[in-house]
């Protein structure tokens, strides 16, 4: 095999097919960006351009988040939460949380 027929089998991707059904105001949404008066050719460029741009996205869960999570929930099984049950005293609760951040950054 030629170095040029290598590249060339290498460069090869994996295909695949999908047919997705959409109604109502995705058809009309599809239609306004697809075609002659829209930003892409097809309804295939548009998703391709979609998955694109979601695999670029970072993860949405990553390690720190996961691991604030994974305390929060330690912590609530270990009983040490605090329970709140009116829109009051979550607004008293969040008011106490700011002061405690207002005065741990104001002595730095």
């Amino acid at each position: 095999m030629s170095n040029v027929e290598q590249v060339k089998t290498e460069e090869r991707q994996e295909e695949s097919r999908i047919n997705v059904r959409i109604k109502g105001p995705m058809v009309s949404y599809l239609d306004s960006v697809t075609g002659s008066q829209g930003l892409y050719e097809n309804p295939s460029e548009y998703i391709r351009d979609l998955i694109r741009h979601d695999m670029e996205r970072p993860t949405i869960v990553d390690d720190k988040v996961m691991e604030g999570i994974m305390h929060g929930i330690k912590d609530w099984k270990e009983g040490r939460f605090t329970a709140i049950n009116s829109p009051e005293e979550l607004d008293n609760f969040m008011d106490g949380i700011m002061d405690k951040a207002i005065s741990k950054a104001a002595k730095k």
